[in-house]
């Protein structure tokens, strides 16, 4: 009996003495729990605090645990009322991320639309559902703009006829084209270099099947000049008054003599000439194949034989016979021909040589 007394005795004391007198912190050392944040405030008890001290604050900590605490629940938590994302974002009023949810509009960054057409370009509409483009097109077609606000339609390709193009690479245009519009034209101009555009053949109002061939059927209008082998073929020029390039009484006995024409074609520049020719021989006595003639060519030929020439063949002797003729003559760069006058059989008669200038081809 005595120790049951005994140990009720020391259980009240050691009660009231650890009550009142221990600090918290001797009580904290035999807490081995591993503590969690928890989202109520508490407020902190201090180690030096004593048990007979700290009842408001226990009692205000329970409090707020029991107002913060959150219930399980299979469908929904009641004490979640006012959280910032949902009501920013909004909630999504059906659906699941198995299933899919309800259609996101345009005006909260959605399209309007659960199902988009396959391979379909999308087009805006302001605040409404998101459109497409209508139809996929055909090949070969471009997605071209209707100007303003209108929407784009796939069309076929077209040239704008009126606008000007910088072509800077090589195009082959295989396809034959017919018209006959008289104001249809192709122009290449502004360019200098010869090789700016290759022609293989050419017909012009006529098929040509020969490479490297200009066929004309019709006439050839030339405002310009020609150029042959990188020489200028131009007009045929007339002189006003035909001026006298030779006036000769005696044989050059096969030694050609040049005639300069610059004076006469300037400012224009010949590449032959046009000449009329008078040549008067007499002879004292004739013969079989006596005469004298005057043959002509370009300055600097070498040439002898099947020349311009004009022959004079007499039939009476002590007689004046004359021979007239008119000759186109090739001139070199510096306009310049040649001429020569002899007798046929070695004779040596009167003669007279007259050559005028009439005309030139540039």
């Amino acid at each position: 009996m005595f120790n049951l007394i005994a140990t009720i005795i020391l259980s009240i004391v050691t009660t009231v003495g650890v009550y009142n007198y221990v600090p918290l912190k001797y009580i904290e050392y035999l807490d081995f729990r591993k503590h969690e944040q928890l989202g109520s405030t508490i407020t902190t008890i201090q180690s030096t605090d004593r048990i007979s001290d700290s009842r408001a604050t226990i009692n205000t900590n329970f409090t707020n645990l029991n107002d913060g605490k959150i219930e399980v629940s299979s469908s929904s938590i009641a004490a979640i009322t006012t959280l910032s994302n949902l009501v920013t974002v909004g909630a999504l009023s059906s659906g699941s991320l198995a299933s899919g949810f309800t259609t996101v509009t345009v005006p909260l960054g959605g399209t309007g639309s659960t199902t988009l057409s396959s391979n379909q370009l999308l087009l805006g509409n302001g605040t409404g559902i998101v459109k497409t483009v209508v139809g996929w097109g055909s090949s070969g077609q471009f997605l071209q703009s209707n100007g303003g606000v209108s929407a784009p339609t796939w069309e076929i390709s077209a040239i704008d006829q009126a606008a000007t193009y910088n072509w800077t690479g090589i195009h082959d245009f295989a396809k034959a084209t017919t018209t006959n519009a008289t104001t249809t034209s192709l122009q290449v101009s502004g360019l200098a270099s010869t090789s700016q555009m290759i022609v293989g053949a050419l017909g012009v109002g006529i098929s040509t099947t020969t490479q490297r061939n200009v066929e004309i059927a019709g006439m050839a209008q030339i405002s310009g000049t020609l150029n042959v082998a990188g020489d200028q073929v131009g007009a045929v020029k007339f002189l006003t008054t035909p001026v006298n390039s030779v006036n000769r009484a005696t044989f050059t006995a096969g030694t050609f003599t040049d005639v300069d024409i610059t004076s006469t074609t300037t400012p224009d520049v010949a590449r032959f000439v046009i000449i009329n020719v008078k040549l008067d021989c007499t002879f004292s006595s004739v013969s079989g194949g006596i005469g004298c003639r005057a043959q002509f060519r370009q300055n600097g030929s070498s040439a002898t034989s099947n020349l311009p020439r004009l022959d004079v063949m007499p039939q009476v002797a002590n007689i004046l016979n004359r021979g007239t003729g008119q000759f186109i003559v090739p001139l070199d760069s510096g306009e310049v021909f040649e001429y020569d006058v002899a007798s046929l059989t070695g004779d040596t008669p009167t003669v007279s040589l007259f050559v005028d200038t009439v005309g030139f081809i540039e």
